[in-house]
């Protein structure tokens, strides 16, 4: 069932190419989708990717279309609460839409140009727009036809600069086609009319400002030198920034023009200064304007120095011109692109995918220390621009191994926020350790939600897991010393405080994992394993620079008010009594205490139509049910996989698959790490191919807002730490790479301690080089490997990474129960028992009709007559059955091919191509109807039903008849069943099982072998293994 190729749908608007992200036609439908798409950025400038002509708004829009971000750059507002508390989050950051420097107006022989308009009403004759990935530059084609039936072509090109972090440029060039030529009119704007998108009632979107929050201070026009210049203001939290644009064009500047429409008295248009440039053209002549953009702020400027800074740096670009500006984003990518590509043969949709998620990580990290990744990068307004958890255990992994100086910079804005994060802990009823904010900008809280919120403790945790991993990465004994020992030892102290100990060991109590629909628990897995291993670093930490400086360190204690004895002494005892919940009944470690122990989300009966839940259900509503937005115990054995056995590791797996809605993007990616270490390629393939192309195809429906970056960081890490197996643990670097059918090779590169590193993964083995850097020590499953000048390369074979004991005889044949697994006649059946109870006056509804379910019709029988109000002969039974089958016997003839079940022809078909032999075993009569009125007999070699057999479910007569027609080895057979009869009866037939539908929730109770909602939900690749 798995196939790397994407499925087109309504969504997918780019054209497929590894390097380029084509936009093929003009839709203004998708234009927000691709101004998501076509961002460009670099860490601090940010621009989202809408047409530069975009007809500008009657006053400050407000659609999100347009976006001009820095990072870090936000306005503050009072949270408001109905009912508030001490320690609630009361103040919200927001990074703020700024004044947008992209507008062009365009007239020709006076008529402005509408590219909606014009794409609405087919004067578009021809477009094309792609951001060119390998080099760094969004390009827009077009022909337009005006009015008066003249064509115009108008070609633009812009980037924004790696190399210059503050300077973007745009090139927009008009050529009049018609021999007949045309007057050309250009407005180059400033838009200061900026204001940022209201999000409603959806959580994810900024809440918007009804009032300004951004002031102009000061508007200049330099006509002399081309310049156009604008400084602004926060209204609350005092942050300035101006932006200049330098300009050079082929035209003379209409000074006329440019005087009056500068003059204009609309308060609207009296912020946005403007220069105009206008010419006459011939036949095939040209107007070119650029322009030189150039941004600064007063979070690094003293604010009155904006203007001369960015004069000055508009300037230099232009003095530069785009074609060096180019040469430089080209240079700078090509050497990016040496460390990070991953190269996958046979695929160019992945391909692109893959590319599109690097590339857009480059431009979404800050780089100077005191700002970091927001959830969406420079991309969109989603998520206020705050950043989250996701940075240090998603992104940060993507950055520490292809350019670990961008790992260290976004170490170093924790670091710069650490004392607000003590004063959080102090604040929080905690006497020492810091708490880092679950949402920020600048270091204080923001969330008002703090069950979802300030209840996550684990940030500390994932922060101090990239600070470790960023040591074993590099052996930055500078970064420990100055930075990282704090990092490390406030975020374990805070759990000591947050902690405590019971006759069961170190507990944490009311705390939130990753899973937002399992919130305030008790000794939430994750949280308290995370807590462990922060211990644990510190720890370490404290005992490496014991060894480098040990007065050094005393003196460093001292500064921070510790005893270190004390607090080494106290860290190791909790670490080691750290409690983990874990289920003897179930045989599976416990996301949280209580998560077994809540009602499961009816998944059968939910809405579909109402995910995400969160936008549709109270949070009480959720967290009163077994479900779970994302992986969360997956999480932690990611973490520590080695912790867990393999059969611990494969039941969770099946466990908390059935619970998990992956309504955060964050969450496939985690799965197909997991299911690629069980060695199941089905779920791995399907959950990979979830995260390479989310926003490409507009998956979740909401790329418009901004990209994931997380589920991008998370592509990669599927593909490395999943694929490739990559782990480091205690500082040694291991792999175990697997190759998926679909694919033919793939290959990708990893820094580490300075050692850049090449793994080419083909059918028949993997491939290390050593491209640079000294000699490298590594693990190949369990081989030891050294790569060195002289030998820089070794082809070792690929393995499996399914321990011997845990491996099963191939799967032979699949056992189907009919009604339930194939198909439902669940309405039928009760409709027909309910017309015969009305007939003898016996009560009846539908949580009696859920106990007939899988059991034989006498016994059904019986089950109704508990309320009959006299006794029946058994005589009258069978009549009372009889008469009950001839009902349901005359509705399912009624049925056809729609009454399948999901994904049923699918499975069938997979499993027909694989060669697995059918057979269809059912205790009804009347299976071999069901079977032919839905069209699907013929791929059953074998059918037993209730005619050939003399025990019903739980015997396991049905199986063993089934087995032994097709020649099979029960134990080579594996059953589909929704009953729990049928679980039983294939149990005692010898065979394997997978509990369906209904049962699923309670297959580990039951004794099934692996479980799903559906067929739709199995990978016929992974059957070998259950």
């Amino acid at each position: 069932m798995a196939t790397s190729k994407p499925t087109k749908t309504d969504t997918t608007a780019a054209q497929i190419h590894p390097w380029k992200i084509i936009e093929a036609a003009c839709e203004p439908d998708r234009s927000g989708q691709f101004a998501s798409l076509f961002a460009l950025g670099n860490g601090y400038l940010g621009l989202r990717g809408a047409h530069e002509d975009l007809p500008l708004s009657e006053g400050p829009a407000k659609d999100g279309m347009r976006g001009t971000f820095l990072n870090g750059f936000y306005e503050t507002s009072p949270i408001l609460y109905g009912e508030s508390a001490y320690g609630f989050a009361d103040t919200a950051e927001t990074m703020q839409n700024v004044a947008d420097p992209l507008p062009i107006r365009l007239l020709v022989d006076g008529e402005v140009f509408d590219i909606r308009k014009a794409a609405v009403e087919g004067r578009l004759t021809a477009y094309e727009r792609d951001l060119a990935m390998s080099y760094g530059q969004l390009e827009r084609k077009l022909v337009w036809t005006t009015a008066r039936g003249k064509e115009v072509r108008i070609d633009s090109r812009r980037l924004v600069s790696f190399t210059e972090s503050a300077v973007a440029c745009l090139v927009y060039r008009v050529t009049i086609l018609d021999p007949e030529g045309a007057k050309v009119e250009l407005h180059s704007i400033i838009e200061g009319n900026t204001q940022n998108k209201a999000g409603g009632d959806d959580p994810r979107l900024p809440r918007g400002s009804q009032s300004p929050t951004l002031l102009i201070l000061d508007m200049q026009i330099d006509l002399d030198e081309q310049l156009l210049q604008l400084r602004e203001r926060t209204v609350h939290s005092g942050l300035s920034l101006a932006v200049a644009i330098a300009h050079r064009s082929n035209a003379a500047l209409d000074r006329g023009a440019t005087a009056a429409a500068n003059t204009d008295a609309d308060p609207v248009e009296a912020q946005r200064p403007r220069l105009v440039y206008s010419k006459q053209l011939t036949g095939l002549e040209s107007l070119e304007v650029d322009k030189y953009i150039a941004f600064a702020d007063s979070r690094t400027t003293p604010e009155q120095e904006l203007d001369a800074a960015v004069r000055q740096l508009a300037f230099a670009a232009r003095e530069k011109g785009y074609d060096s500006l180019r040469e430089a984003q080209q240079a700078y990518l090509d050497t990016f692109w040496s460390r990070a590509q991953i190269r996958l043969q046979g695929d160019v949709a992945l391909q692109q995918g893959l590319n599109f998620s690097s590339y857009h990580l480059l431009q979404s990290a800050g780089r100077d220390g005191l700002t970091s990744v927001a959830a969406k990068g420079l991309s969109g307004e989603g998520y206020e621009g705050h950043y989250f958890w996701d940075t240090e255990m998603y992104m940060f992994y993507f950055y520490l191994y292809s350019m670990p100086e961008l790992a260290r910079a976004l170490l170093a804005y924790r670091y710069s926020i650490l004392d607000q994060a003590r004063d959080r802990a102090i604040l929080m009823g905690h006497s020492r350790g810091a708490l880092f904010p679950w949402r920020t900008i600048s270091g204080r809280e923001c969330s008002a939600y703090f069950p979802a919120g300030t209840a996550q403790a684990h940030i500390n945790g994932d922060i101090a897991l990239a600070a470790q991993a960023y040591l074993e990465a590099t052996d930055d004994r500078d970064f420990l010393w100055t930075m990282g020992l704090e990092i490390l030892l406030e975020s374990a102290v805070y759990y000591l405080d947050l902690g405590f100990y019971d006759k069961r060991g170190f507990c944490i109590n009311e705390v939130t994992g990753p899973d937002e629909y399992t919130a305030l628990v008790n000794n939430n897995y994750y949280t308290n394993l995370i807590a462990q291993l922060t211990m644990e670093a510190a720890v370490k930490a404290v005992r490496t620079l014991e060894g480098d400086d040990a007065a050094r360190l005393d003196k460093q204690f001292e500064q921070l008010g510790y005893n270190k004895t004390e607090i080494v002494t106290k860290l190791e005892e909790a670490a080691a009594a750290m409690y983990f919940p874990f289920s003897d009944e179930l045989g599976i470690p416990l996301q949280d205490e209580s998560f077994a122990d809540r009602e499961p989300w009816d998944f059968l009966g939910a809405d579909k139509a109402k995910y995400p839940l969160l936008l549709h259900y109270h949070p009480l509503v959720i967290y009163r049910h077994r479900v779970s937005k994302q992986g969360d115990m997956l999480l932690a054995e990611f973490l520590r996989a080695e912790r867990f056995s393999y059969e611990e590791r494969s039941k969770s797996y099946d466990y908390y698959e059935l619970f998990t809605t992956h309504d955060s993007s964050l969450s496939a990616s985690g799965y197909s790490i997991m299911a690629n270490w069980l060695g199941r390629a089905g779920k791995a393939f399907h959950y990979f191919m979830e995260t390479a192309r989310l926003d490409l195809d507009n998956t979740h429906g909401n790329t418009r807002d901004g990209l994931h970056l997380a589920n991008m960081a998370g592509n990669w890490l599927a593909l490395t730490a999943g694929y490739g197996g990559m782990q480091v643990r205690d500082g040694h670097l291991s792999f175990r790479p697997q190759l998926p059918p679909a694919w033919k090779s793939y290959d990708f590169r990893i820094l580490f301690r300075g050692s850049l590193l090449d793994l080419k993964i083909v059918r028949e083995g993997v491939t290390y080089e050593l491209l640079e850097g000294p000699p490298l020590r590594f693990r190949h499953h369990d081989t030891e490997v050294t790569l060195t000048r002289e030998e820089p390369a070794q082809k070792l074979p690929l393995r499996s990474v399914i321990p011997e004991a845990a491996r099963r005889a191939p799967l032979e044949a699949v056992l189907f129960d009919v009604d339930g697994v194939l198909l439902s006649t669940d309405e039928q059946h009760y409709q027909a028992w309910q017309q015969l109870c009305d007939e003898e006056g016996i009560y009846f509804d539908r949580s009696i009709n859920q106990r007939l379910r899988g059991v034989s019709r006498m016994a059904c029988v019986d089950i109704l007559l508990e309320r009959a109000s006299r006794p029946y002969s058994d005589a009258e039974k069978h009549e009372l059955a009889e008469r009950k089958n001839g009902y349901y016997r005359n509705a399912i003839e009624a049925l056809d091919e729609t009454a399948l079940l999901p994904g049923v022809t699918a499975f069938l078909d997979a499993l027909k191509e694989r060669g697995v032999r059918m057979a269809s075993a059912s205790s009804s009569k009347n299976a071999p109807t069901l079977l032919r009125r839905t069209g699907i007999e013929e791929y059953f070699e074998v059918q037993v039903d209730g005619t050939d057999i003399q025990h019903s479910k739980p015997h396991p007569q049905v199986f063993s008849m089934a087995a032994e027609r097709l020649g099979v080895e029960p134990a080579n057979c594996l059953v589909l069943e929704d009953a729990e009869a049928g679980i039983e009866a294939a149990r005692a037939a010898g065979c394997r099982s997978v509990a369906l539908g209904h049962i699923a929730a309670r297959f580990l109770e039951l004794g099934a072998d692996g479980a799903a909602w559906g067929l739709d939900k199995l990978e016929v690749d992974d059957l070998d293994l259950i």
